[in-house]
């Protein structure tokens, strides 16, 4: 199958005003990135494929809903509390509120009787229900949208033996599950970063992209996958992971760790390179404190979810399992002239320590021309 060409190549840089990506791929060539050995997002891992998806990106989404919760609860204490005089329940809890709804009502001279006010008490029960009836509307819409997608999409499968990756989306208009297989080498990849700027600062955000380009629609994206990371040169090196299972071996990568909170904490210091006893027990604390534990919880609970359905969805279609088989070693794929000669005068540009980030676009080690439109595309 020939797809269409992106506009956009591995080595590309990308510089705009609060951000800028570099592409890794098509053409997934060497990085000179230090690889990670493992993602929460890498769900299993064989000798001939791996797969990718799960809940990754869960934990933090996790994390901005319970502070949206906690912030939620200390704003309502606040002005349910508050002091004498102020709050809703004038220091008095539930029985201030109910008596807040009575209300002095005149009947003649110097006569004053205490009634029920129905429209008090219906201000009250929308001033205590709105925000937290909302907040669990948002939650809710999330949580049940993220579930259905895991029910709906398989794991990423990238089969070393084949070169040859599988992925799959929602169609929307036949509301099934479509599965398709690429070359490996065809596999889009970038990392972005960008910046917001605000009163109190800056704060950068980055994302790991891979996917594959549409035949139907030019210049779009078939299927892909975008996870949260902590920087760009982070997200090169989950990439590299991925680039060096599919080239050099299961060797080259971990396999898939249980997520669990001991299991994070080690994967923490591992990533930094310091020993376990110097995590800082302030650090375990705002851990503790943020949602980890919830995001956790259910990372692994949306995990499962995806594995039966991917379960379901291979015995029901055995002609795409036995893709997943492994081959014997005569039969499988080698890597393409051009991608060898690529990263062989790439080798010459690491030697020299530059990185996929500073080597500029590959096309141009490999004497290929680059259009007009293609330039003016890539042009910042």
């Amino acid at each position: 199958m020939k797809h269409s060409a992106l506009p956009f190549f591995a080595g590309h840089h990308r510089q705009e005003r609060l951000g800028a990506r570099t592409v890794f791929s098509p053409l997934p060539v060497m990085t000179n990135v230090p690889p990670v050995r493992r993602t929460d997002w890498l769900t299993r891992k064989h000798s001939h494929y791996i797969e990718l998806g799960g809940a990754g990106g869960s934990l933090f989404q996790t994390q901005i809903l319970y502070s949206f919760w906690v912030l939620g609860l200390l704003l309502f204490a606040s002005a349910f509390w508050g002091p004498p005089g102020s709050g809703l329940s004038d220091g008095q809890g539930w029985a201030g509120v109910w008596a807040g709804h009575y209300q002095e009502v005149w009947i003649g001279p110097n006569q004053w009787v205490m009634e029920f006010s129905w429209m008090n008490f219906l201000g009250t029960v929308l001033l205590l229900g709105m925000g937290p009836g909302f907040a669990l509307f948002i939650t809710i819409k999330m949580l049940w949208e993220h579930q259905q997608q895991l029910r709906r999409v398989l794991p990423f499968r990238f089969h070393r033996q084949r070169r040859e990756v599988m992925l799959s989306r929602w169609d929307k208009r036949t509301r099934r599950t479509e599965v398709r297989i690429f070359p490996w080498e065809d596999m889009c990849a970038m990392v972005g970063e960008g910046s917001a700027v605000s009163v109190s600062g800056v704060m950068t955000m980055a994302s790991l992209f891979f996917g594959i380009n549409s035949d139907e629609r030019p210049g779009y994206f078939w299927s892909g996958m975008n996870v949260g990371t902590l920087s760009k040169e982070v997200g090169a090196g989950e990439w590299e992971m991925i680039r060096r299972y599919m080239e050099e071996g299961p060797e080259a990568i971990d396999e898939p760790a249980p997520v669990t909170f001991d299991g994070m904490i080690e994967e923490f210091c591992r990533e930094r390179k310091i020993p376990r006893c110097a995590f800082s027990p302030l650090r375990r604390l705002w851990w503790e404190l943020n949602g980890t534990r919830f995001g956790i919880l259910r990372i692994n609970i949306q995990s499962r979810l995806q594995q039966r359905f991917a379960e379901r969805y291979f015995a029901a279609h055995p002609e795409q399992a036995a893709w997943s088989e492994p081959l014997p070693p005569e039969q499988w794929a080698k890597p393409s002239e051009r991608l060898t000669r690529c990263n062989q005068l790439l080798a010459e540009q690491y030697a020299q320590g530059r990185t996929i980030f500073t080597v500029g676009d590959v096309r141009e080690l490999l004497g290929e021309v680059i259009t007009a439109e293609e330039e003016q595309v890539l042009a910042p």
